[in-house]
């Protein structure tokens, strides 16, 4: 070489390449975390690197090989951490409640866990050996085909095996997730009957607070931070939030009428990307492989999903036309989108009047609810409510600021929570609430202070018990469109927008 090198960690004199980074190295940085997976074998800096001749499409081709292959070493490592000792956990949990009619289901299902766990390993073991195997291998040809030692055509042969290898076995790697593997042995067990057992218990017992507990910390709920809902990359009008989510990854979304757009944001509150849609979206749901979001002001009210391919969200086409009204509210669950309908304003209040249309995943009409048992109509505050799939029960808050909950199995039926009821005062009146599950509840009551005639918002969240439960008070003004996920323990309350302030583009983020 003509020149010195110096390496980019260390700036230290260089003595080889980095055949991944392609970037010099020093004596120590080649054991830095950066370079730790990269190929053992080194080329001196004295070889003309990196390589510029025909061999180029080929050395690339390794690198894309290798790549996927470390990330298959790196998950193999996570799966070898899983331990049953929590599938068990879980699965006493759930076979508590009726333990006496499922007592043979369970001795099965604790004996695939132990036959699973040593399947997995032995399963790890030789896709361990494999990757080894492999990741030596493609080291040993991106080395020799910089120092130009082996023939072309028979190298490329090479990695075309290597290729072949890697992508069958990458494909396979589920092979060793002891999660996957013993929830696919347990399902091969549930015979009809006893899913109709499964199905009673979780109708009539406390199964589904088991699947989701939830414990009430001594901290109970603490703010970690509001942000700004504005995308900081260009000029828009200020936010308008009517809908939010946390997806399985962690992220925030937002739906934002005022800009005509679907924004996402990393758990820390910093602006990811965002969709521009060719109306106002109002509320978003979240679905096993996307999400729907519902368009209320267009000729046709609609729901539209947007599938989740790499992070990244994408407009599908698929529509649901929402003939039997305006849709406003949609939440999915259990393979099944209900949307709330506004169909008409009450004449006397003022107050609409609302249907809920219940959808199936491929856009089929299944049922519409109008009317409770007694032939009343239903009054909701802005058109948001929860779907409970595992008890076909819908949530809401009603024009009177009363929780209302109805269930769509069998005869309708209409009755208040009385558990969200925490003080009997007019002072009281609840402005928005969430649910989760069967396991948890939260609300936010606005009040008036008799003396000051100053009032304060509180978010209170109650566990499956009445004794379990605990509050905060709302670090804003006004609350408005409010998610919980129990995965991360998170609640994430929108400000309501005011024609005098400019809060109405802050999200709140809790934890519990």
């Amino acid at each position: 070489m003509s020149e010195e090198l110096n390496c980019t960690c260390q700036c230290a004199r260089a003595e080889s390449w980095c055949l991944y980074h392609e970037t010099p190295l020093c004596v120590t940085c080649k054991f830095e975390n950066t370079h730790k997976a990269c190929p053992k074998k080194t080329v001196s800096t004295m070889v003309n690197f990196p390589i510029t001749d025909s061999r180029r499409d080929l050395y690339e081709e390794c690198k894309k090989i290798y790549t996927p292959v470390l990330e298959m070493e790196k998950n193999i490592s996570i799966f070898t951490e899983k331990k049953p000792r929590l599938v068990n956990e879980s699965l006493e949990a759930i076979f508590r409640k009726f333990r006496d009619q499922l007592k043979s289901l369970q001795d099965e299902t604790v004996y695939c866990v132990s036959e699973t766990e040593s399947e997995c390993i032995r399963n790890c073991n030789e896709f361990k050996s494999i990757a080894n195997k492999l990741l030596n291998g493609i080291g040993e040809i991106m080395k020799d085909l910089c120092e130009d030692t082996l023939d072309v055509g028979r190298t490329e042969e090479q990695v075309n095996g290597y290729k072949k290898v890697a992508n069958t076995k990458l494909k396979g790697l589920d092979k060793c997730d002891i999660e996957y593997r013993i929830g696919l042995k347990i399902a091969r067990l549930l015979d009809p009957e006893n899913i109709q057992t499964l199905r009673r218990a979780i109708l009539e017992s406390t199964l589904v607070e088991s699947l989701f507990p939830v414990t009430i910390t001594n901290s109970g709920i603490q703010f970690i931070r509001n942000f700004d809902a504005a995308n900081p990359y260009t000029s828009e009008k200020t936010p308008v939030i009517s809908g939010c989510t946390v997806l399985y990854t962690g992220t925030i979304v937002l739906i934002d009428k005022a800009n005509s757009s679907i924004k996402f944001f990393s758990e820390n509150g910093v602006f990811q990307n965002d969709i521009k849609t060719d109306s106002r979206p109002y509320d978003i749901a979240c679905a096993e492989l996307g999400i729907w979001v519902s368009f209320p002001r267009l000729l046709v009210s609609h729901v539209r999903f947007y599938l989740d391919v790499g992070s990244r969200f994408k407009d599908t086409s698929m529509q649901i036309d929402v003939k039997n009204g305006k849709c406003f509210g949609v939440e999915y669950g259990g393979e099944k989108l209900v949307v709330s309908c506004k169909i008409s304003w009450c004449k006397i209040f003022g107050s609409p009047r609302w249907r809920f249309c219940v959808f199936g995943k491929d856009g089929t009409l299944l049922q519409i609810v109008e009317k409770d048992k007694l032939g009343k109509s239903f009054y909701m505050s802005d058109g948001y409510f929860n779907f409970c799939p595992y008890r076909d029960q819908i949530l809401f808050l009603s024009a009177s600021g009363k929780a209302k909950q109805f269930q769509m199995t069998g005869p309708s039926s209409l009755e208040h929570l009385s558990l969200l009821d925490f003080k009997k005062s007019q002072r009281y009146k609840m402005s928005t609430l969430v649910s989760s599950g069967g396991a948890i509840i939260t609300c936010h009551k606005k009040y008036k202070l008799s003396l000051t005639c100053t009032y304060k918002t509180v978010i209170h969240l109650i566990g499956s018990g009445k004794s379990r439960k605990t509050s905060v008070r709302f670090h804003g003004e006004n609350p408005g469109p409010m998610c919980c996920d129990v995965r991360s323990r998170t609640i994430i309350v929108c400000e309501q927008p005011s024609i005098f302030t400019d809060r109405g583009k802050t999200v709140y983020v809790y934890k519990f």
